[in-house]
This record gives C-alpha cells, structure tokens and sequence, in this order.
C-alpha cells in the first residue's frame, strides 16, 4: 500500500530535476472586481478592477515555467486579446501550441468582496470549448512522453474522454503523472468515467462534494474519503484557510495551511484568485522533479499560493 504522503504515480521511479511538463486547457483575460466597500448585491458598488492573464492552465503554466520547461495546449480567439494573451506567456518563456478559433478569446470576471474573497466567478470559455482533441493529441505527439501533464476540466467532457481515453502512446511504465483539476462543481463532473486513467485530482470542498453528490456541509475526511471511494487513486482538496486534505490508498491525512497564507509583514489578503491554481503548480513542480505529493504541497504549493493570497505573486497585467 503507498503511504500517505507517496504518490500512485507512473513512473517507475524519480523524475530528474529538469524534467518537463504539459499543461492543457483554458487561457483566459482575467478581470479581477475588487470592492472598496461592503457590497450591496443587486445594486452598483464601487469597486477596483484590473484586467490581467489568466485561466486555469495559464495560472499552472506561469508559474512552472519559472522552474520547469513547461508546454501549454490551449486555444484563444482570433482577437487581439488572443494575440495579447500569447505573447505573455511566450514572454514568460512558455511553450505554447495553441489553436486559433473562431470568435472572441475567454474571459473570466472575479467579484472579491473587501476582504479580497471571492463572491462571485463568472466564466466564458468558449474558445477551450471548441478545442479538438485530435489537434491536442497531435499537439502531444510532440512533447516528450516522460512529461508531467495537467489538464483542466474547462475542456467539453467529450474531448476529455477522446484525449485521456486515447493517451496510449504515453506509455504508463515510462510517463509522467496526470493530474487532473478540478475547476468548478459543474465541469469537475466531466471527470467521471476517467477515474483509472487520473494519477491526482486536485479540487476543493464544493467541486468534491459535488463530484461525490455528498452534502457539501460534511466533514472535509467524510468528502475526501467519497470520491477516493468513485475511483481516483488520490486527491488533494482546498478548503479555504482551513487544512489541505490529502487522500490515497485510503490514508486521509490533513495538512495545515498556516505556511504563508498571507504576508505577515502586511497582515492582509491581496487576492485569492488564481491561489488554487498557484497551489496545484506548486504540487506539479515537486512531482516532476520526484517528490511525493504531501513533501510537494509542503515545500512548493503552499509557498506558491500564499505568493498569489499576499501580493507578491501577481498575474501579468493587460
């Protein structure tokens, strides 16, 4: 039985430190609504907004970039902001294959009340919607087999069967892990059915909850434990400022998240958007370079969001 901190991973043994990793799914224009007062819902409230690069798989590939030759397969656009988006991460130096589509690249809007938490995410993803996964699969023919891949559930369930259901040219003795995000209580479902195929799903309490229809309002040991109980060989779950839960092989551990959840110099919380993503890059870093996933969480996931909650990890602006 693997132990509580050891991954069920692939690979046969530890990945060297410049291994490489493939990141797959949505890159979107970020608007962050940051109020400056106490908000009033169906009524207009004063409010900060930025515009920034984002999307589950451009926040992951960002920040493995800095450490890792990271490859990305997305899709944008055929806009301006598509173009704009692109050439951030080509600057970062991501390696980016990305298909053009038809219509207006993604967005995604933050509402962050004073307090800098999330009240509301609104999300149009089209352009990852419309991705073909023969032009993924090809797109992965060309990026070693021995990579560490995350996808996002922003892609339409039916490419995501058709893409991990057709990965056998990636043999399991000799590739790298494939971890799965979660991403909202609604698209976590589109990883139904894959259960097997999926090294690590990373998710928090309400897309767990909803993936293993369980009362959201139930223990983080009692969620973590149910969808162990669908199939995955293990997860990892967010709970807000509460603890990491961390499940395989049926050993639930909690992880405490006091390591850097905000600068102590300021005392306060800059931004949780994109800190769940900064987290699951952090967790994909250490695993490609052969680290078990609690040592993972510990000495890079942690850090990395607490950069992204402080301040002093920001998305590049637009």
């Amino acid at each position: 039985m693997t132990s509580p901190g050891t991954m069920a991973r692939r690979t046969g043994g530890p990945l060297p430190e410049g291994s490489s990793v493939v990141v797959i799914g949505a890159v979107n224009v970020d608007i962050e609504a940051r109020a400056l007062t106490d908000v009033t819902m169906g009524a207009s409230n004063k409010a900060s907004l930025i515009k920034q690069a984002g999307g589950v798989a451009g926040n992951v590939s960002r920040y493995l970039a800095e450490h890792l030759d990271t490859t990305l397969i997305t899709a944008v656009g055929d806009d301006t902001q598509g173009q704009q988006l692109l050439a951030v991460f080509d600057s970062l130096g991501v390696t980016t294959l990305s298909e053009t589509i038809v219509g207006a690249t993604g967005h995604y809007l933050a509402v962050l009340d004073k307090q800098r938490n999330l009240l509301l995410g609104m999300a149009d993803s089209s352009p990852t919607q419309s991705m073909s996964p023969v032009t993924i699969l090809n797109h992965l023919q060309t990026v070693p087999a021995s990579a560490t891949m995350v996808v996002d559930a922003n892609l339409p369930a039916l490419t995501l069967q058709h893409l991990v259901g057709n990965l056998d040219f990636r043999p399991r003795a000799s590739s790298g892990p494939l971890l799965a995000m979660a991403v909202s209580p609604e698209k976590v479902l589109r990883w139904r059915g894959l259960e097997d195929r999926v090294d690590l799903l990373i998710g928090n309490r309400a897309e767990f909850a909803a993936l293993a229809a369980i009362d959201p309002g139930s223990t983080a040991t009692e969620i973590a434990a149910s969808v162990l109980a669908t199939g995955f060989r293990e997860v990892v779950m967010t709970d807000a400022d509460r603890a990491i839960t961390h499940g395989v092989d049926g050993n639930i551990i909690q992880i405490p998240t006091a390591v850097s959840n905000v600068d102590s110099a300021a005392g306060m919380v800059h931004s949780v958007n994109g800190a769940g993503d900064a987290l699951a890059a952090g967790i994909t870093r250490g695993l490609a370079q052969g680290l078990d996933t609690v040592r993972s969480i510990d000495l890079f996931g942690l850090p990395a969001a607490g950069q992204v909650i402080s301040g002093r990890r920001r998305a590049p602006l637009l």
